[in-house]
């Protein structure tokens, strides 16, 4: 499974639940394309390592993080300083 994934990183989209609350294969996954943490589980977009690999990989996939993460102040400076881009999905109320 881990080297479908390193090829076409979609895939966890239809891999069991165990794959994806796997973190190795998840990043693995990310390495590829960041907007994956969508097809992660819960546990694992929680996960601010995973998440930050994610936003460095494509800004977007701020939007896949946890509700808490989204919500974390500290973690959006970071997001935001290692990927601007990820400004755009930050809530209304960090923005300012």
């Amino acid at each position: 499974m881990l080297k479908a994934i390193a090829k076409h990183a979609q895939v966890l989209k239809y891999a069991s639940e165990e794959i994806q609350n796997d973190k190795e294969v998840v990043l693995q996954a990310i390495s590829n394309d960041g907007r994956v943490l969508e097809y992660a589980s819960e546990e694992i977009q929680n996960d601010k390592d995973v998440v930050l690999q994610a936003i460095l990989k494509d800004g977007e996939s701020f939007i896949f993080a946890s509700k808490s993460i989204q919500n974390d102040e500290k973690f959006i400076i970071q997001a935001v300083s290692n990927n601007g881009r990820s400004l755009l999905f930050v809530p209304q109320l960090f923005r300012n």
